[in-house]
């Protein structure tokens, strides 16, 4: 999503005070760099979906979508990336296991802490139902099971796609065609889907599944829905879509190759030739640096480019003691990579 409001020259919301959009709370004015006019073409950043909120800053015609993943693995992440995992070694009596996951999943209901709690009073929880409360859910109904089945076909009319991490590669030739975008558009560097931590690859038991399954029953009722209504999708697409599954997947490995060898200097671009699902294109080492971006370094460039823009409200001094009005995004690029390079060469110098 950022590398497309990048090529395209799209105005995209960017956080103000942290590197989410409010989250795991709403989504609030103080959160973001507010334009100077208009509405937003992108929002690609973490945040809790509230569609009259992001109806009010979003313009017209923008489409909802969202990433689901299995809930055990999602939960495995969460506890690497919060440090949650600290909580449940070994060091507890009656552990089994030096999973972490494992140990919380003997008994979730015993060892979760209470909801955590924003300025206003509303509860979530990093444990339980996380996904579908970032959907927005109200965890206050975990439990009332008609509730939670009417919610769940209610995002079916909110959501325009929701892609199925388990299936990206499908996910993403089928978001294609439905947004009519070029296979360009969707090109990703593997490495960037995942981390790695020791616990990752040893899957929980059979009945500490089973305890999450029953814990977190929304996520897995939500999952299953929407991987359903990827697969139906794809079954009337005809046979031609597990060709262009199977093309994309060349393409990304071919792009990935010529990436590592773009670093050098006179390397000439990469053509693509044409295919019954896209037209010939080329990639060259720019490219690959887009490409390469970490979140918080393409986010930057957004800003950088917004802000020369004269697009943002807060710094439209700022803007007016630039001359660069860039119409096309490689010389944008060109010129906020050093800023990129420079702050990250601080911060590591600094660190």
């Amino acid at each position: 999503m950022h590398r497309l409001a990048v090529v395209r020259n799209l105005s995209a919301v960017i956080p103000r005070m942290s590197v989410v959009l409010g989250h795991p709370f709403q989504l609030r004015l103080e959160d973001y760099h507010a334009l100077k006019e208009g509405k937003f073409d992108v929002l690609g950043e973490h945040s809790v979906y509230n569609r009259d909120v992001m109806d009010s800053i979003m313009k017209k015609d923008v489409v909802y979508l969202a990433v689901l993943r299995k809930p055990v693995s999602q939960l495995a992440s969460t506890f690497h990336h919060y440090g949650i995992e600290r909580k449940y070694r070994m060091r507890a009596r009656g552990s089994v296991s030096n999973n972490p996951v494992e140990n919380f999943l003997l008994n979730p209901w015993r060892r979760v802490p209470k909801p955590y709690r924003d300025g206003r009073n509303t509860p979530y929880s990093k444990y339980r139902n996380w996904q579908a409360t970032e959907m927005g859910f109200p965890l206050g109904l975990s439990d009332n099971k008609a509730a939670t089945r009417d919610w769940i076909h209610s995002t079916g009319r909110e959501f325009f796609f929701v892609i199925i991490l388990e299936h990206f590669d499908e996910s993403m030739v089928m978001l294609r065609r439905l947004m009519c975008w070029e296979v360009k558009d969707i090109i990703y560097l593997r490495p960037s889907l995942s981390r790695s931590y020791k616990y990752k690859a040893k899957p929980p038991s059979e009945q500490a599944l089973r305890n999450h399954r029953n814990f977190s029953a929304v996520d897995y009722a939500l999952h299953e829905y929407w991987n359903a209504s990827l697969w139906r999708r794809i079954s009337k697409q005809g046979v031609d879509f597990h060709e262009e599954v199977a093309a994309y997947k060349q393409i990304n490995s071919d792009a990935a190759s010529y990436c590592e060898m773009a670093s050098k200097e006179g390397v000439p671009p990469k053509v693509f030739p044409q295919t019954k699902w896209s037209a010939r294109f080329e990639i060259d080492p720019l490219f690959c640096k887009l490409l390469n971006l970490f979140t918080v370094e393409i986010r930057n460039l957004l800003f950088y480019t917004m802000q020369a823009q004269g697009r943002l409200k807060q710094f439209q001094k700022e803007s007016e003691k630039l001359h660069q009005y860039t119409i096309k995004w490689q010389d944008v690029v060109k010129h906020n990579f050093q800023r990129i390079a420079s702050k990250k060469s601080k911060k590591k110098h600094k660190g």
